[in-house]
């Protein structure tokens, strides 16, 4: 199926707590929803959430690079499995997909490519009439998924800074039915990271 456009949504969402490193901290989150149609009419969302305050691209130079790409796609001559081929690295693939990968700036690659890949997957399923879950799972493994429950965990993010605030944020979580907790590191001491996952 060939593709047709790509749509670029920003979004900025407040955060319960902050979250970042010293010298960057944040309130707010924010990101990019991009919307992939194909000449049918189907279409497919992913996200770029960019980690600029982990000296990642910024938003701005994510949005800059997406609507590069959404200019390819509104060429009509993608094709939608070779474009998800191309951003799965699969090697020896000439044609404008594998062209259009190559050229993505270096620092906002990981952004835009997850942002596009995760676009194509949702279109893909909607497509198909399939769980997004069995889809990712067949992309990523490249076999099928086997008979079990299609569900994908979602985690909670702990940003408190002190060990005591973590647990009762990890107290508070698992209350309300989370089974993954996420803990970032590396924005204190070592020694109050060690604590602060030891409180976990």
């Amino acid at each position: 199926m060939k593709l047709s456009r790509l749509n670029i949504s920003p979004y900025s969402l407040p955060l319960r707590g902050r979250l970042g490193r010293p010298g960057a901290w944040l309130d707010r989150r924010e990101g990019l929803i991009v919307t992939v149609c194909d000449t049918d009419g189907a279409w497919g969302h992913g996200e770029a959430a960019p980690a600029s305050w982990l000296r990642g691209a910024s938003v701005t130079a994510v949005r800059a690079e997406l609507e590069r790409v959404s200019v390819a796609v509104a060429s009509g001559s993608l094709e939608a499995d070779r474009m998800l081929d191309a951003l799965g690295g699969t090697p020896g693939m000439p044609g404008p997909e594998q062209v259009l990968v190559e050229r993505i700036d270096v620092e906002a690659a990981p952004a835009v490519k997850c942002a596009f890949e995760t676009a194509l997957l949702d279109l893909t399923a909607r497509r198909e009439g399939r769980a997004l879950t069995a889809v990712l799972w067949e992309h990523g493994s490249r076999s099928r998924l086997p008979e079990l429950p299609c569900r994908i965990g979602v985690n909670a993010l702990l940003t408190a800074e002190r060990a005591a605030d973590v647990r009762r944020e990890a107290e508070v979580a698992v209350d309300s039915g989370f089974t993954t907790l996420k803990l970032k590191v590396g924005s204190v001491s070592p020694e109050v990271d060690i604590e602060r996952v030891r409180a976990v």
